[in-house]
């Protein structure tokens, strides 16, 4: 992808991740952000990071996370992102 379609992040915007054992996770620091494509955003960490697919309910490590609908509440894998553009 070139440069035009990515955006910087704030490194505090994803400021939490899934739970583990009742607490959130840290997240990595998110260093880019790219275009919204059907109401979901990537999001690319400088290392990475673990979380629980919202959508799979598997547990991932992964830099890079996807967001639905600016909700940052729920992560999904790089995996069940591509998936849902492709039937989309």
């Amino acid at each position: 992808m070139d440069s035009g379609n990515q955006q910087g992040v704030e490194p505090t915007a994803l400021a939490h991740g899934a739970q583990k054992n009742g607490e959130h996770e840290p997240l990595a620091q998110a260093v880019k952000t790219y275009n919204t494509r059907d109401g979901w955003t990537l999001h690319r960490f400088a290392s990475a990071t673990g979380f629980s697919c919202t959508r799979c309910k598997k547990r991932k490590k992964a830099k890079l996370v996807a967001t639905q609908d600016g909700s940052l509440g729920n992560l999904y894998c790089n995996g069940c992102y591509g998936q849902h553009l492709s039937i989309a």
